[in-house]
């Protein structure tokens, strides 16, 4: 059940963003752009990161080994802290070149440069999500019984 409420607020903050954006310049709406292209590159490394976890902690579920379970847990999250810590050093270092690559417009470079730092703040927050969400998922697919060679989902 928190998986669905997550993304339904997920979703619904999307659509508050979408409708918000209305209201921003064409310089805002041109930032927001570029830095929302690049985080979605980021979230690729994530999901990554995640399925291969989930897969790894299904199968040490499914053989009922618990210490293996928790050991890809916490492997799980300093991975994911790794990764995403240093794609939001490189996305940071790397900001006043990054934006070039979209644009040559003064004002958005200028914006970009400026509020990038948020943006790498908060990458590490969505990777974490995204590890975590992934993780609960293989925990109970893997705990469900198996009634005629079909997985229950409650």
């Amino acid at each position: 059940m928190s998986g669905v409420l997550n993304v339904a607020a997920e979703l619904g903050m999307w659509e508050v963003s979408t409708f918000m954006s209305q209201f921003d310049g064409p310089t805002a709406l041109s930032t927001m752009l570029i830095q929302v292209q690049l985080v979605n590159m980021t979230y690729a490394t994530a999901v990554g990161v995640s399925y291969s976890s989930s897969v790894l902690t299904g199968r040490a579920l499914g053989a009922g080994k618990e210490k293996t379970v928790k050991l890809y847990m916490k492997l799980t999250v300093i991975n994911t802290l790794l990764e995403s810590l240093t794609l939001s050093l490189v996305l940071f270092l790397s900001r006043e070149y990054l934006v070039t690559l979209f644009t040559d417009d003064e004002g958005v470079v200028e914006m970009f440069v400026n509020t990038m730092y948020l943006v790498c703040l908060f990458i590490p927050l969505d990777h974490m999500q995204v590890g975590h969400i992934n993780q609960s998922e293989a925990e109970l697919t893997n705990l469900c019984p198996l009634i005629g060679g079909e997985r229950v989902i409650f």
